[in-house]
């Protein structure tokens, strides 16, 4: 069963809630990389592409903090969510062991999405490694709305690429990139991006990048030197999740001492309003 607590937080998101969900399946899908599904009616129904949700990892004091992940995908028919994470410390190697049948408390929805409906026809999605995650549930919008989508997909090497199948499954092949050669094009996944901003497009043009910040960096660079409009998702360590904490904030682009908060006004923003940090 799923309880669901009606607890309120100060956010420009209304619909937060504090979430006791049952585990359904939690699987690696890679050597670090893990896909935990959840239920829950209520965040299957909230969740647009692009927000995240912060999760209680244990009962314990350590690891005291939430951990922020990303929607993967959502299946509001069936009332279950899906979260990708790596393992990268305790927290996230300690939520590996959770097992199918326990319960685990997830706060939100939190932070904004991706745009899908402005004045768009094509879009270029640029992903590196775990900044896949948000993806799935975006592709699979953006197919229902007949719009045309580039997916460029990077990584080191070959396993730091997941859930191929499952985009393919929405009509959309993945052009790859990993620095060792060991699938698809050898390089950066921006180098892709750069032919591609090269062609000339009919309709309007959208990249959505999600990533490491050394290539978040370079896509806003290509985005802001060709005029194309980019949304970038961010990633940032949080204490609360909904700008109480004050814990995530990133410089704004072009004011000094001026700062935004990923939580919040994020962690989706336009490449134009942001520093990335490294």
């Amino acid at each position: 069963m799923l309880h669901s607590h009606m607890t309120k937080h100060t956010s420009k998101n209304k619909h937060i809630r504090d979430n006791h969900c049952l585990v359904l399946t939690n699987e690696a899908l890679s050597k670090r990389t893990w896909r935990i599904r959840l239920e829950s009616a209520y965040l299957a129904q909230k969740l647009q592409p692009g927000q995240f949700v912060n999760v209680k990892i244990s009962n314990q004091l350590q690891p005291l903090l939430r951990r922020p992940l990303s929607i993967h995908f959502t299946n509001p028919n069936s009332n279950w969510i899906e979260l990708l994470y790596d393992v990268r410390g305790l927290g996230t190697d300690l939520l590996t062991k959770t097992a199918p049948g326990e319960s685990v408390s997830v706060l939100g929805p939190l932070g904004n999405s991706f745009d899908t409906a402005n004045e768009l026809s094509h879009a270029i999605i640029v992903a590196g490694g775990i900044g896949v995650a948000p993806f799935r549930l975006l592709l699979d919008t953006l197919v229902k709305k007949d719009v045309s989508v580039t997916f460029l997909y990077g990584g080191r090497t070959k396993g730091d690429l997941v859930c191929l199948d499952e985009f393919l499954q929405s009509g959309t092949a993945p052009e790859i990139a990993t620095e060792d050669g060991t699938a698809g094009y050898r390089g950066y996944v921006t180098d892709l991006l750069h032919r591609h901003l090269e062609q000339p497009s009919a309709g309007k043009k959208r990249i959505f990048a999600c990533g490491p910040p050394a290539m978040l960096r370079v896509v806003q660079h290509m985005a802001l030197s060709n005029n194309v409009r980019a949304e970038l998702s961010l990633e940032a360590m949080m204490g609360c999740g909904f700008g109480i904490c004050v814990g995530c904030a990133v410089p704004e682009r072009g004011k000094p001492n001026a700062y935004k908060l990923v939580c919040q006004d994020g962690p989706v923003f336009q490449a134009e309003d942001v520093d990335v940090p490294d």
